[in-house]
């Protein structure tokens, strides 16, 4: 397997197919459209790293992406406050105003690579390469904490790798899927780095 920072359009867009696939063809989280891709405004724009994991035939088998805090905002907006929201005492500080903050989004792992169970264990294993090598990332380019609207299947994961909830768990009104909101002081997360790009 190998992971890398996709910087083509042609990577991206391949990026944009696998998030189709699995949120809406695989799982049926989001309704179908004619474009077969999920993407926003921030796929494209300067402040984002797209991440992808490839199989041994250089398909794509999953993705993930870093999105620092800029003047069209975070993904994350959508669900959660976590620029202006107090925080609980133990945090230290009022809130996340002053802080550089990366959001961290989109996390995707194809079915048909964890069809059987010992890949379905592998399959954590890939979560956790794709978001320490995120947090790496996040930090490399700046960030003070990391902040990520999180599936409660891997709340134990975020949790594993250093993030803390901010929140108990809700349902997004936009697509009335659950989430629990996590941040990460980036000195207290588990990174990885690479350097391989596309």
């Amino acid at each position: 397997m190998r992971i890398a920072i996709i910087e083509n359009r042609e990577g991206i867009q391949n990026i944009l197919k696998l998030r189709y696939q699995v949120l809406v063809s695989e799982y049926g989280y989001l309704p179908k459209n004619h474009s077969k891709i999920i993407t926003d405004k921030y796929d494209l724009h300067s402040s984002t790293i797209h991440i992808g994991a490839f199989n041994k035939n250089s398909e794509i088998i999953g993705s993930i992406r870093v999105v620092m805090n800029s003047k069209i905002g975070i993904p994350s907006e959508d669900y959660f406050d976590f620029i202006t929201i107090p925080l609980p005492p133990e945090y230290g500080r009022p809130n996340l105003n002053k802080d550089v903050l990366a959001d961290l989004s989109r996390l995707v792992i194809t079915k048909n690579f964890c069809a059987n169970k010992l890949i379905k264990s592998y399959k954590l294993t890939l979560s956790y390469q794709l978001i320490t090598i995120s947090n790496f990332f996040a930090k490399k380019s700046g960030a003070t904490v990391c902040c990520a609207v999180v599936n409660p299947k891997l709340s134990k994961l975020f949790s594993l790798l250093g993030y803390r909830p901010i929140g108990s768990e809700s349902i997004c009104d936009k697509n009335k899927l659950p989430f629990i909101p996590f941040i990460g002081e980036i000195n207290e997360l588990v990174c990885r780095p690479i350097m391989d790009k596309i």
